[in-house]
């Protein structure tokens, strides 16, 4: 009877054990879990500051800004620039990649809107809309679209939502 008793008593508490470590394992595993979350949120943003940076730091990024700029008379003017095409359409897809990134959850969307709001603004108005305007006290003309919309959809897309409905309050009181 003795050993009957040790026998259950040791089931027992082999049996609280392995329940106790199981317990421990599941929230192991979820603060795991938790920092590769964070650790991915991480990463994207450094991603992202990246492609931003890129429009400062890049060579052929940087040739297609100074010479757009050069030809367009100091981004004034965009009413002949032919001449900077191949430019353009460098520098549209650069930004519509940016785009691209934002929709596929690889960059966050308002790290880019901090950095290039501007940017995307006046690109996509010259040279997709080919509107002729104003921003920040610094205005432009042109006389007609530099490329086909339907080749930067996600920049299109991103400008959209960013510059339509700007009327709409950002701020959302969460009590």
């Amino acid at each position: 009877m003795e050993i009957n008793i040790l026998t259950l008593i040791a089931t027992v508490i082999t049996t609280i054990a392995t329940s106790a470590l199981a317990i421990l394992g599941v929230k192991q595993l979820k603060q795991i879990s938790h920092q590769m979350t964070i650790q991915g949120e991480r990463e994207k943003k450094w991603a992202t500051i990246k492609a931003c940076e890129r429009y400062d730091s890049d060579p052929a990024i940087n040739h297609y800004t100074k010479f757009i700029w050069e030809k367009s008379n100091n981004g004034t003017d965009y009413t002949n620039i032919e001449e900077a095409r191949h430019e353009i359409l460098g520098f549209m897809n650069y930004l519509d990649s940016l785009a691209i990134g934002i929709y596929q959850g690889v960059y966050n969307e308002q790290i880019v809107n901090d950095h290039l709001r501007s940017i995307i603004y006046k690109a996509v108005k010259i040279f997709i809309k080919g509107e002729s305007g104003e921003i920040d006290g610094f205005s432009w003309s042109v006389k007609k679209p530099f490329v086909k919309p339907d080749g930067f959809a996600c920049l299109l897309k991103l400008y959209d939502q960013w510059f339509k409905g700007d009327a709409n309050p950002k701020y959302h009181d969460t009590k």
